[in-house]
């Protein structure tokens, strides 16, 4: 069986998850998932002290794009999967482009319109990160998404972007001093 790269943008916001929740509503066709999903690596991290308490996934869905994303190989996105989550005072919705296998070939000007498109929601951060990058390697305690979730708020607390296993990253302006860091 072959296994493929899975890739996420990120966007922390410093508002409400109803603010951000709202926004994504506002701005497309949005399915929300109503069944509760236990996630045992969320247990586990936060009986472990990793996650804190105030680590939560509030929403799960669908987001359509409209219109879709186009591809240089003539193909589309037309949606992503989403998760609102809360982390150290911070909202962070996370983006699972479909499909997946796509989402490397999509065209600039595609990106750029979907950012425009989700900067109107005011994000301080957005970041893109992919699930082959061994967090592990950069400090985490676990090569886990949502150990990298959970770190976002920190590098927007303390003002510096050290490491960021992304090949997408856009700052508020003076929200981080990005030349300490690599990237």
């Amino acid at each position: 069986m072959l296994v493929g790269v899975d890739n996420y943008i990120y966007f922390v916001f410093d508002g409400k998850p109803e603010d951000v929740e709202d926004f994504i509503m506002r701005e497309f066709e949005v399915e929300v998932q109503d069944e509760e999903f236990g996630n045992p690596w969320m247990d586990y991290l936060r009986e472990k002290g990793l996650l804190g308490e105030d680590f939560q996934l509030i929403i799960p869905g669908e987001l359509l794009f409209d219109p879709p994303l186009r591809t240089d190989e003539g193909k589309t996105i037309l949606n992503a999967d989403f998760r609102i989550y809360t982390a150290k005072g911070f909202t962070i919705l996370e983006l699972h482009p479909n499909p997946r296998s796509r989402w490397w070939s999509v065209l600039s000007s595609e990106v750029i319109r979907l950012l425009k498109q989700f900067m109107k929601g005011g994000p301080l951060l957005i970041c893109g990160y992919r699930d082959d990058t061994d967090l592990t390697k950069l400090g985490f305690k676990h090569n886990n998404r949502l150990m990298f979730i959970n770190w976002l708020p920190e590098a927007i607390k303390t003002g510096k972007l050290e490491v960021l296993p992304s090949a997408l990253t856009a700052v508020k302006k003076e929200l981080l001093d990005l030349k300490d860091g690599p990237l």
